[in-house]
């Protein structure tokens, strides 16, 4: 399912025109905080998403969170917070019908997991909401979330606690040191973290605009960058096309979409072949 990219609660007045031209079946909406999480735009936002759903195609919808949002902190204080922040805006998702919560694991590897993992289980060890948590890979040296060895054990003692799943962004791995230029390469990465893997029903489908392993989050449009058609064809491939496959690239116009969506509907139909 391949989607892109809504920045704000304005641009939902022109999505069904959107997805009927770039005939998309996904997107994800990011939602400011606090202002977005009005009464009033929450009830907006149900009818919308229920709508876009029942007529227009729309399969998968996901809100990602702010970077206030993100799990972070090395105060335990401040991580309880986000702790706190983090489900009540999961019981709000759940109220809207999305199918997942996007947030970047940032926690400093400096942490013990076990406590980590005991904080999140203070919050949620009652938390009864289908909506999966869905954990994004980050650029941040030093964090769970920027190494795939640290990210799936994150994630295989978070499980048992609050249905959670992965989001890999093409770019954050690239910057983050990770190699997948061909199909065998992208093969090795996938056998030896194959947990995660499985657990990832979400990819960001990013170029990048800084080179292998700079540590820097800058998206590029696909083909434009460092990463190449190639090496994310060669990701791609690891994944059949249930799983929903996100633009996160640069719009500075309508244009924009048109070429990215056309470019990754041709990776994913030429890894079917």
């Amino acid at each position: 399912m391949i989607g892109i990219q809504i920045s704000s609660i304005k641009e939902l007045d022109n999505l069904t025109k959107t997805v009927d031209i770039l005939q998309i079946e996904a997107f994800q909406l990011f939602l400011a905080f606090p202002y977005d999480w009005t009464q009033k735009n929450l009830f907006h936002l149900q009818s919308v998403f229920a709508t876009l759903k029942k007529y227009n195609g729309v399969k998968k919808i996901f809100i990602h969170a702010p970077a206030q949002q993100h799990l972070d902190g090395i105060v335990r204080k401040i991580r309880m917070q986000r702790w706190k922040k983090l489900r009540e805006k999961m019981e709000l998702c759940s109220l809207l019908g999305v199918d997942g919560y996007i947030v970047h694991l940032q926690f400093p590897l400096t942490l013990p997991l076990d406590m980590l993992i005991a904080e999140g289980d203070q919050l949620f060890y009652d938390f009864l909401s289908p909506i999966p948590l869905i954990l994004e890979n980050t650029v941040l040296p030093g964090r769970f979330g920027n190494k795939l060895s640290s990210m799936e054990q994150f994630l295989l003692h978070l499980d048992p606690i609050i249905k959670t799943e992965i989001c890999l962004d093409t770019a954050h791995l690239f910057v983050s040191g990770y190699h997948f230029e061909d199909k065998e390469s992208a093969n090795q990465l996938k056998n030896k973290f194959p947990q995660l893997f499985q657990k990832t029903t979400l990819i960001h489908v990013n170029d990048s605009k800084t080179p292998f392993n700079s540590n820097q989050d800058w998206h590029e449009h696909l083909g434009k960058g460092y990463l190449g058609l190639g090496s994310l064809g060669a990701f791609l491939s690891l994944f059949d096309k249930n799983r929903s496959f996100i633009l996160e690239t640069p719009t500075l116009n309508f244009d924009d979409f048109i070429v990215n969506v056309a470019i990754l509907k041709g990776l994913i139909s030429g890894n079917s072949k």
